[in-house]
């Protein structure tokens, strides 16, 4: 008795991991602009993940869920996709930050869980099934200026409408833009001083430049 006991709560072990593709760390988002929230599910472990199994995924502002209308649930179940072990799967969502969240830094984490009602499933790692990002609300800071007031960073013309020459005081690592979405659309190394967006559409970009004394972000209005 005690061995069918056992075999009727057997759980099916898949292992997830949850990479946290956009938005980036320390990034910048005006309140009532729509973004991007961009996953990368990664199975992880031996057995496979099926298309009859379902994701619950939980979005968390400063740690509490969010509850999604009109379900009123505190969480979205994805389904109807297959992960062999090793393979990744997308998942993307539009997020909002109303005027209540003006100028305010806020953590914004996704977390996820499998699930299988007919046929139980359990992930035995869920360290590895939630990532964070730490969002400022609000406009982006001045361009060209620090905390001190000295030119740092300068990224001209702006508008722009083709090529942007970017010049910094610190030596420049690289470079990551996204749109107003929070889509990455281009990255460039180290070793420029210019950035073409000739084939950019017109709309706001968000530059992420990493240098050797830290990471600038900048906002640039490409009109073409």
């Amino acid at each position: 008795m005690l061995l069918l006991c056992a075999a009727a709560f057997a759980q099916r072990p898949v292992n997830l991991e949850l990479t946290l593709t956009s938005p980036g760390n320390d990034s910048y988002h005006p309140p009532m602009q729509s973004f991007a929230i961009d996953v990368l599910l990664t199975n992880t472990g031996t057995e496979s993940f099926n298309a009859t199994d379902s994701v619950k995924y939980y979005l968390l502002i400063d740690g509490d869920s969010l509850v999604f209308q009109p379900q009123n649930e505190n969480h979205l179940e994805y389904t109807g996709f297959s992960l062999l072990p090793g393979a990744s799967h997308p998942i993307a969502r539009m997020m909002i930050f109303d005027n209540s969240f003006q100028d305010m830094d806020v953590e914004l984490c996704v977390y996820v869980k499998p699930f299988n009602a007919a046929d139980p499933i359990a992930d035995p790692d869920l360290s590895d099934n939630k990532d964070c990002a730490t969002i400022h609300v609000m406009e982006e800071p001045v361009a060209g200026l620090t905390e001190a007031g000295q030119e740092q960073l300068l990224i001209f013309p702006n508008p722009a409408t083709d090529i942007l020459a970017i010049e910094s005081s610190a030596a420049i690592q690289s470079l990551t833009i996204r749109d107003a979405s929070g889509k990455n659309v281009k990255t460039q190394q180290a070793g420029f001083s210019s950035v073409d967006c000739s084939d950019f559409e017109n709309g706001i970009y968000f530059f992420s430049v990493e240098t050797a004394a830290g990471t600038e972000m900048r906002r640039v209005m490409i009109s073409n």
